[in-house]
């Protein structure tokens, strides 16, 4: 004799080899189809049978299983409770065979949108309306099956579907995986066994590996975005006021940039101021003028807290109209900051004590190293006249340096510490100091 019982919500088959008790007090010792020993008790039994081989028989329930019309055996249903094998003879006639029986309990137990389990072997039929509610979400969920394989097959082929264009930097950083459409970009990538960043590359997604590694980088620091919003900024007016009544200083003054600068924050200046005597200024940009501490500008530039460059762009501290109003940009007056200290003649410092000034710094040149590096140096510094401008100044202030180094080398000697090297010592060695140009 066989039994088919319920282990794991799925129906097996088993042959038995002994049983005790009667009625729902009985159990059996048994043997499954794999040929493991096991011991069921009445209320895991659906039912009982004879059959000369139970695996044919549950291979033939399992094909009658999927053809079986669900919804006309629903429409066939009593509204109450009703047994698998009252509806078995319902759906089949009264000479129910055992793979048909088995069939249609197997049918009703994988069909929880149109039946209810309300007990062993016995079921109810869904409400109308949750049987509508649950095929439609069926459909659904086909549909959306086919289209993620669709999408899958184009993002194998090696095209980005447009419906997707706008999710390649969820794909690559914050996937919501969840989502239909990661489901088939992920897909796609586990049948290829392409990186994401490389799927997407071919796909024509992403330019370049540095895409990919700028998108992380962004992403983990600015989750929010590297824009700002339209209307955060100042107007003309409130500029004119942060700077009203600043004084204008009487210098001249210059920055050293590259060429690819375009925030310049620092510029110096030397004045002669009599007996041999001259003002050095260091003027430093001062766009804090116009922000107060706590407001939007404080925020944001707190929680940036500087300028992020690399190679060929940069995320800028605040938006470009603060570079726009307060780069130190050659033939305008900007507000600045300034350290005036006094020098003589051969480049060494007064006793004279700094000053500060917070004033209007008239900016007379840019220059860029760009155009100058290759063919200033100490020999060049030394000519009387030059195309360099400011070249009495820069030669000036090259003394002055060599000045403070050698104070500097003092005092570290002084302190037990080895005195640093001004240029290149070891032809040889490798070169700290390098830079590069992205030209294309």
């Amino acid at each position: 004799m066989q039994l088919l019982y319920e282990e794991g919500g799925e129906l097996r088959i088993a042959t038995v080899l002994s049983s005790t008790g009667t009625g729902d007090t009985q159990s059996w010792q048994a043997s499954a189809l794999s040929g493991k020993h096991l011991k069921l008790k009445a209320k895991e039994v659906w039912q009982q049978f004879d059959a000369a081989n139970p695996q044919e028989i549950l291979e033939e329930a399992q094909r009658i299983a999927t053809s079986i019309d669900l919804q006309f055996v629903w429409d066939c249903a009593p509204d109450q409770e009703f047994s698998f094998q009252a509806i078995a003879k319902e759906y089949f006639g009264d000479a129910v065979s055992a793979p048909q029986l088995i069939g249609i309990a197997i049918a009703l137990q994988g069909a929880p949108v149109y039946f209810r389990r309300k007990g062993r072997g016995f079921f109810m039929r869904a409400p109308l309306e949750q049987l509508q509610a649950g095929l439609a979400a069926i459909e659904r969920k086909q549909r959306e099956l086919l289209q993620q394989e669709a999408w899958q097959a184009q993002l194998m082929e090696g095209q980005l579907p447009d419906a997707l264009r706008t999710q390649v930097n969820s794909f690559l950083f914050r996937p919501d995986k969840n989502s239909l459409a990661y489901k088939a970009f992920h897909g796609a990538c586990e049948k290829t066994g392409e990186h994401p960043a490389r799927l997407l590359m071919r796909c024509g997604a992403l330019d370049s590996p540095l895409s990919y590694h700028h998108g992380q980088f962004v992403q983990a620091h600015f989750p929010k975005g590297t824009g700002f919003a339209s209307d955060f900024q100042f107007t003309p007016e409130e500029f004119k006021e942060a700077i009203a009544g600043l004084p204008t200083a009487g210098v001249k003054a210059f920055s050293i940039d590259d060429a690819s600068t375009t925030e310049i924050d620092d510029a110096l200046s030397l004045t002669p101021i009599g007996d041999g005597l001259y003002r050095l200024g260091i003027h430093i940009a001062a766009p804090g003028l116009l922000i107060q501490k706590g407001d939007r500008f404080d925020q944001v530039a707190r929680e940036r807290m500087s300028t992020v460059y690399f190679p060929g762009d940069k995320i800028t501290m605040l938006p470009e109209q603060f570079v726009d109003y307060f780069s130190l940009d050659a033939g305008s007056a900007r507000p600045a900051i300034s350290l005036y200290i006094e020098i003589d003649a051969l480049g060494h410092r007064t006793q004279a004590p700094p000053q500060s000034a917070l004033e209007l710094v008239p900016i007379e040149t840019n220059l860029r190293l760009d155009d100058w590096e290759s063919i200033v140096d100490e020999a060049f510094l030394d000519q009387k006249n030059s195309s360099l401008p400011h070249h009495e100044a820069l030669a000036r202030l090259w003394v002055l340096a060599q000045n403070e180094h050698q104070k500097r080398q003092a005092q570290r000697i002084k302190d037990g510490l080895r005195a640093e090297v001004l240029g290149q010592p070891d032809p040889s060695t490798l070169i700290r100091d390098f830079n590069f140009k992205i030209t294309s």
